[in-house]
């Protein structure tokens, strides 16, 4: 390093003949001792080194306060979880409660509509009966309707069907409303050529919201051979010492038809109750037999001359007199199919959803 030399403003005293004096040195000393150094600039070409640049900040959103725009989202402090209690112990307590009085609710309106059908069916009876009578030709062909009642034929005279009408009312006191109720029970019967018509169509009882229980008893005697068709929604149909075709319907009752002649095309059918059939086939007639919930018994002459084919989805079958083997289906089902007699033309066919089957001789 090159050492600057004193301004020119500071005198020195210099010796005589070029030789310093010892204040001379000291005061150069001092003078050098506190003189700042200068660098020697260097000879070859300088390079100089920028600092590499800061980092950019990430802004937050909406730029630097104040914002531009929606100012950044604001973290919530967590919140301790709430308690739910016992809150689904009241909840099954008010649903058990409400079950409960909807239950007493349908139980006292049940028990009043019942008590009203009982004291209706049970109290006092007041009838009123009419008879009409028709003339026919060949075979007369029958034909019955009835809403509530029991419909009974049977044999007769050949060329006379009689109808005989009994009106029932029950649960009124009063003899008034009683005619009243029974007036308005219309039966209707009517021929046209060899069919007689008799329909007796009406509400029934209180829960069709009519006073008093009502229904029609119809017993028809028609000529021995004689087409009938019966369809009864409440009652029990019987019918004996007929032969000709038999259409018969029951919804809820029993048919019972005895020593009779089945022609064919005969169907008979219950919804809900038993079907009882005593008789034979006409020669070569097919017979139909179908009961949803109920018993089957039919009873048949050892030789018939047709086939068997018995049907149960649930129960059993029994054959009585016949060598007809009984085949298990699944687990709770039953048939048996074979021939009743020699040389069989026509079948009869039965089949049963929930019931038995029970086929013998006469």
């Amino acid at each position: 390093m090159e050492r600057l030399k004193p301004p020119g403003d500071v005198l020195t005293q210099e010796a005589p003949n070029g030789v310093k004096t010892a204040e001379d040195r000291r005061a150069e000393a001092a003078w050098e001792s506190s003189a700042p150094e200068r660098p020697i600039a260097p000879s070859g070409p300088t390079y100089t080194t920028e600092p590499p640049p800061a980092p950019s900040r990430a802004l937050p959103p909406g730029g630097m306060p104040p914002y531009g725009s929606a100012p950044p989202p604001r973290s919530l402090p967590p919140q301790a979880p709430r308690r739910r209690g016992n809150a689904w112990v009241w909840w099954l307590i008010g649903g058990v409660l409400s079950v409960f009085v909807l239950l007493g609710l349908l139980a006292a309106l049940l028990g009043s509509l019942i008590g009203a059908w009982v004291g209706s069916v049970s109290g006092p009876r007041y009838t009123v009966e009419s008879t009409r009578n028709f003339v026919v030709t060949g075979t007369p062909h029958v034909v019955v309707r009835d809403t509530a009642g029991n419909i009974t034929l049977r044999s007769g005279d050949a060329g006379q069907v009689t109808v005989h009408v009994t009106k029932v009312v029950r649960g009124l006191v009063n003899e008034a409303a009683q005619r009243h109720t029974l007036d308005e029970v219309a039966v209707a019967t009517t021929q046209s050529g060899t069919t007689i018509n008799v329909t007796a169509d009406f509400t029934t009882n209180v829960f069709d919201g009519t006073p008093g229980h009502r229904t029609v008893d119809l017993l028809i005697t028609v000529p021995a051979g004689a087409n009938v068709a019966v369809t009864a929604a409440a009652g029990n149909i019987g019918a004996t010492h007929i032969a000709g075709v038999y259409t018969v319907d029951a919804a809820a009752g029993n048919i019972s038809i005895r020593d009779a002649t089945f022609a064919d095309g005969s169907r008979l059918s219950a919804a809900a109750g038993n079907v009882t059939l005593e008789g034979a086939l006409a020669s070569g007639a097919s017979m139909d037999v179908s009961v949803s919930a109920g018993n089957v018994d039919l009873r048949l002459p050892a030789q018939t001359h047709a086939n068997l084919d018995a049907r149960v989805s649930v129960g059993n079958v029994t054959i009585h007199g016949w060598s007809l083997p009984v085949t298990r289906t699944g687990m709770v089902g039953a048939s048996a199919t074979g021939p009743l007699g020699s040389e069989p033309h026509g079948t009869v066919h039965v089949s049963v959803a929930t019931g038995n089957i029970d086929v013998r001789q006469r």
